[in-house]
């Protein structure tokens, strides 16, 4: 965790001289420029603080300070400025989110006293992040891969949406990337709340009475009730809940939410989820955004030309491709799919054909091959790395 101090300033005779008082105290940097700073914070960042003076020439304290949250919204940032005055006040604090404004010149205490303050800020927030990031979201996993056990077919899927959510988070630059892995991970609870012969007659598209749609269409609302008692995962459940929500207001929840009103996380979703499902092998490709393209006013038009541009236009992704191959059951890994029925040797079923595999599963066939032997090679395919694309390549 980074506690590193980034002091900003034109003045170097005011730079030397509080790095010579502080940096016994401080992992202490300095910059005489912004343009100086943001190469230093490319080259050794994070850094959990950055104290800016207002007035510099080239680009002014608010405007870097702006791009310093961009870049890493977790640097907490400081205002040091000599206009005492209420604009450039309310002006730091509205566009760039100083956690405190301070006016020159500053005696030396109250630098001391800020820093420490918003080193405690820093490592707070954190902390608070890798509880949600890791803590949690390892908890959620774990609880994914133990119904994935009991029910593959209703969680194959996630696996792949996992994947992609993970790749367009990166394209997207999500700051709550996490959220997103959470959302999707926790998207098809509700389905698994319902009756089994229900899911089964859903996923074979089978026609359904009222009573029985109506329960399908809910799932959502389900899973969001059951999520709202976790702590710190309001905006995940909600999310959830406006998943199938079209960018025009029609569908589930029918509310009066539209638009740019749905949450972000919940028009990523929809737009992920309906991609997975309409591409073959669930790899997005050029005629699966076709038939979103004709599904006129469903998603978000930007969401959907940027995942366009992520899964088919970026030219630094790796190239992959699906192989068949065959493995013994010590061969198996996370992400393989059964292409046959896997079975014991006596022949009966261990898991069915089309299971995609998480770490649960594969630990559990494991397990079972130990009680009751599989019959060996075991047939699965799985996405290898053939190539790397380069920039420029055609």
């Amino acid at each position: 965790m980074s506690n590193k101090i980034l002091f900003v300033d034109d003045d170097m005779r005011i730079l030397i001289g509080f790095k010579r008082r502080l940096r016994k105290e401080f992992d202490f940097h300095i910059a005489e420029s912004a343009e100086e700073a943001l190469r230093l914070l490319a080259a050794e960042g994070p850094f959990a603080v950055v104290i800016s003076d207002q007035q510099m020439p080239g680009m002014k304290g608010i405007a870097f300070l702006k791009e310093v949250m961009a870049r890493d919204p977790m640097t907490v940032r400081i205002m040091l400025t000599g206009n005492a005055d209420r604009e450039t006040a309310v002006a730091s604090v509205n566009e760039t989110g100083v956690f405190r404004y301070l006016n020159k010149p500053c005696p030396i205490e109250q630098i001391v006293e800020a820093i420490n303050d918003a080193l405690i800020e820093y490592n707070t927030v954190a902390a608070e992040r890798d509880l949600l990031e890791n803590t949690l979201a390892g908890s959620v996993k774990l609880l994914i891969d133990v119904l994935a056990v009991n029910d593959p077919r209703s969680f194959d899927a996630v696996s792949a949406v996992r994947r992609a959510g993970e790749r367009f988070s990166r394209h997207l630059k999500l700051r709550k990337a996490w959220s997103l892995d959470i959302a999707i991970m926790l998207s098809t609870l509700g389905e698994a709340m319902l009756p089994a012969e229900l899911r089964a007659k859903s996923e074979r598209a089978e026609a359904l009475s009222e009573a029985e749609m109506a329960l399908v269409e809910r799932a959502p609302e389900v899973a969001c009730k059951l999520i709202s008692n976790i702590p710190r995962l309001d905006d995940v459940a909600t999310a959830i809940l406006y998943r199938d929500k079209a960018f025009d207001g029609s569908g589930f929840p029918r509310d009066a939410i539209a638009g740019t009103d749905i949450p972000y996380i919940a028009r990523i979703l929809h737009v992920l989820r309906a991609l997975l499902a309409v591409s073959a092998d669930r790899r997005p490709d050029a005629a699966a955004f076709d038939k979103l393209s004709r599904m006129q006013n469903r998603f978000d038009p930007e969401l959907l030309r940027q995942a366009r541009a992520c899964f088919l236009e970026d030219a630094s992704r790796p190239l992959t491709r699906i192989v068949t191959t065959s493995v013994d059951v010590g061969g198996l890994r996370a992400g393989d799919t059964a292409v046959d029925p896997i079975k014991t040797q006596n022949g009966d079923l261990a898991l069915s054909a089309g299971t995609q595999l998480t770490t649960a599963t594969v630990e559990r066939v494991r397990q079972f091959h130990h009680v009751r032997p599989l019959a060996e090679p075991i047939r699965v395919s799985r996405e290898v790395v053939v190539a790397e694309q380069h920039k420029g390549a055609a």
